[in-house]
């Protein structure tokens, strides 16, 4: 808005954007649909964390194509919900085509670098999140494809897969995770986000209220039209509603 508002008080004009062309060293923002059939040097998977979107499964009514129309049961008077068979046949089908879809998506995203494939992952409870990643190989050196399909982001698989790196032994050792090493030729690096030794978080502290701030809204808020009957006098009336009233 800033760099509008200057362009607009110098009087200059507005032109089109320039494409970046593919041979410019210049750093490309996509989304991961955008980059189908590209390549580059290097390539930055950013928004991993971001939860899957599972709205859809929690609505009154689902549709899939192949399993039909569901429904869910409603008792108003217990104020209660409950899924019926064929809502939970639908949402099934359509939970697993969803992350289906997801899983391809990693794979592009994964398959666009020619160089170096940069991925960071970030969890706000990182061991909580690890032991979930190792919970996905309930069937063995390989997570089954039921526990694979109850993940909420593209974090939880890709932190499964970095269990067996060489660098995750002690993370696997702390969650109690039974699994054969990988061998890996990149770098693999756990770093956890804290305070410097003998620091303590400096404890929030806010503002004191404006009183005369305080008084002024409280004022406007307890404010009454003065003519507030009058407004409900209609602007006409019919022949039956003046019967009506008299």
């Amino acid at each position: 808005v800033s760099y509008i508002r200057a362009l607009a008080e110098e009087g200059s004009r507005f032109t089109a954007a320039v494409p970046v062309a593919e041979a410019e060293n210049a750093v490309r923002i996509m989304t991961v649909h955008g980059s189908k059939g590209l390549e580059f040097p290097v390539v930055a998977l950013a928004g991993a964390g971001k939860r899957f979107n599972y709205s859809d499964f929690t609505s009154l009514t689902i549709f899939h194509p192949e399993m039909g129309f569901g429904m869910q049961r409603v008792e108003r008077e217990a104020l209660r919900r409950y899924r019926t068979i064929p809502y939970a046949a639908a949402a099934s089908r359509e939970k697993r085509d969803m992350l289906s879809e997801e899983m391809r998506l990693l794979y592009v995203a994964l398959t666009r670098a020619k160089e170096r494939l940069i991925l960071c992952v970030s969890e706000k409870d990182l061991h909580g999140a690890i032991r979930q990643a190792a919970a996905l190989y309930t069937g063995g050196d390989k997570p089954t494809p039921a526990a694979a399909g109850g993940v909420s982001s593209y974090n939880r698989w890709m932190l499964a897969a970095f269990l067996r790196h060489p660098a995750m032994k002690g993370w696997r050792e702390e969650t109690g995770a039974d699994l054969p090493e990988t061998p890996a030729d990149f770098p693999l690096a756990v770093v956890e986000a804290a305070l410097p030794e003998g620091e303590a978080a400096a404890p929030e502290t806010l503002p004191e209220p404006d009183r005369e701030m305080e008084a002024a809204l409280a004022e406007r808020f307890a404010w009454a039209y003065p003519h507030l009957a009058e407004t409900k006098i209609p602007a006409k009336l019919s022949v039956t509603r003046l019967t009506h009233k008299q």
